[in-house]
């Protein structure tokens, strides 16, 4: 035996325990010092459960037998030929041939290379004999041949290749329209603490018990504020598996959360429609949408370096946001204001100025105007369909029609017309009187929480000279500057600015009549 086949077997050996990534990078340069015109050796496969490792070692024994040295490599993972997908590696190896990088392309199979019909293969055959090269496929030999029984058997290959590729296609078809009829679960992984049961064609989604302990408390945890970070540590910490490797990572930690599916809902990769409702799920609706859209400070904040009116607009420019601004003077003193910040090719903003300090007051003074009106909580109602009812009426549907038990069919169809005929209702925000006076519940607040009470209300600003002060503050869509000057608050605003305990006595006055 040859050197050269003694290494082919040693590679035969190793490329089945370690696989094909591992022993071309161990074993690469030296097959590239074999004596013998430059070959590329094309290895592919269209799916997952098929393995490019099993090809090499008939493609390096034909090498060897051939004096080819393997110069270059045209490795495909998970790339269908019918579909086209391995055109761009194609293009790529009949550009090395015109280069003069290769002089011929080694494959198992012709499928490997092609299989869209006989169209496509004499085109490929055509590229490579106008670069003077050639194509051999090892279990093939007279594909690519001249003559009228090469180019016979070459057509005849291509044709074989595409109609298997298309029955292949056909037959998937009709599996995933059966699958979808049973209302189950077809093909694909499936994210961490969920298990796939039942018989072919048929399958479900189920939870796990690992997952019905902990999902609750890692959602819980996101809503209460907690970063990526800090939850994959817990996790760690509580000895916790994750889906694959064996520590936690922030995007395994963020994908989890992100997925509905832990609130009952397969959906589709666009998020934009449910697949499958999973009965009993281990995390509540409402919880999910808590632990949505969750932000964390990057860094101690002091709270007095943060302005109030976190969230002001300018009045002017609609939605452009107004940031807190400050100018130092050469007397050392600082002026501080909220200057409109412009949005798209205004980015400069429209020039609208208001001093911080005063704009502030007002919405302390308009704060001081309300104080007893009642404090409405924002509250989310559930809204309701009846996909999951429906659902289960199915399945009895089924097993009744496998029991031929006839009687309990009609019957289910009756109750699935019924539960279809139901009307559903959307989800809402509604507000809910909770018993006290704005005043009181501001009152009640830190800074932070006052700032993000402020923060719910469309608050704008903008310079105007009609006003007194130059300012109109617009709350929720209403002009209340005139009724902050005609109530003449805007002095003992003034006043109370700034202190907090002035201002908390100045709220308590305000609303010691309410009972």
């Amino acid at each position: 035996m040859s050197n050269k086949l003694q290494l082919v077997t040693e590679i035969r050996q190793y490329v089945y325990q370690y696989g094909l990534d591992a022993t071309i990078a161990l074993y690469g340069s030296e097959l590239e010092c074999w004596q013998g015109e430059p070959a590329g050796i094309w290895l592919r496969v269209s799916s997952g459960k098929q393995d490019e490792a099993n090809q090499l070692p008939e493609v390096l024994e034909y090498c060897a037998k051939s004096e080819l040295r393997p110069a270059k490599w045209y490795v495909l993972h998970d790339k269908s030929a019918n579909r086209g997908e391995q055109q761009g590696k194609l293009d790529e190896m009949v550009n090395d041939m015109r280069n003069g990088v290769i002089v011929v392309g080694v494959c198992w199979k012709s499928s490997r290379m092609e299989r869209r019909g006989p169209r496509f293969t004499f085109r490929l055959l055509a590229q490579v004999a106008d670069a003077g090269c050639d194509v051999k496929s090892v279990s093939q030999p007279q594909w690519g041949t001249g003559g009228v029984a090469g180019q016979t058997l070459t057509s005849l290959y291509a044709a074989i290749d595409q109609d298997f590729s298309e029955t292949l296609a056909e037959n998937v078809k009709l599996s995933y329209d059966r699958i979808r009829a049973n209302g189950a679960v077809g093909p694909g992984g499936t994210p961490w603490g969920i298990q796939i049961v039942g018989a072919k064609y048929e399958k479900k989604f189920e939870f796990t018990d690992l997952c019905r302990k902990w999902a609750p408390e890692i959602f819980t945890r996101r809503a209460a504020g907690d970063s990526w970070h800090t939850i994959a540590v817990w996790l760690d910490s509580q000895g916790i598996p994750p889906k694959k490797g064996n520590k936690w990572s922030e995007g395994s930690v963020r994908k989890l959360i992100r997925n509905r599916v832990y609130a009952g809902r397969w959906q589709n990769e666009a998020k934009t429609k449910t697949l499958h409702i999973i009965p009993n799920p281990p995390v509540r609706p409402e919880l999910w949408e808590q632990a949505q859209g969750i932000r964390r400070p990057r860094g101690p904040v002091n709270e007095k370096d943060r302005p109030m009116l976190a969230g002001l607009k300018c009045n002017r420019c609609e939605d452009s946001p107004m940031y807190r601004h400050h100018i130092h003077t050469r007397s050392g003193e600082v002026y501080r204001y909220y200057r409109c910040a412009g949005r798209g090719a205004q980015r400069k903003g429209c020039g609208n100025m208001l001093p911080y300090d005063l704009l502030d007051t007002y919405v302390y003074a308009w704060v001081l105007l309300t104080a007893k009106e009642p404090h409405m909580i924002r509250t989310w109602i559930e809204g309701k369909n009846w996909e999951s009812e429906k659902h289960d009426v199915k399945q009895d549907m089924r097993e009744a029609l496998e029991a031929n038990d006839f009687a309990k069919l009609r019957e289910l169809e009756a109750q699935f017309t019924e539960l279809d005929n139901r009307k559903a209702t959307k989800g809402y925000w509604d507000e809910i009187d909770s018993g006290i006076t704005k005043g009181r519940y501001f009152h009640s607040l830190d800074r932070n929480g006052q700032r993000e009470h402020l923060r719910a209300h469309d608050t704008r600003a903008e310079k105007d000279p009609r006003y007194a002060d130059g300012i109109r503050l617009v709350i929720d869509g209403k002009d209340v500057t005139p009724l902050i000057e005609v109530n003449g608050n805007l002095s003992a605003a003034l006043a109370a600015k700034g202190e907090r305990g002035s201002w908390g006595q100045r709220l308590a006055v305000s609303t010691v009549s309410e009972s």
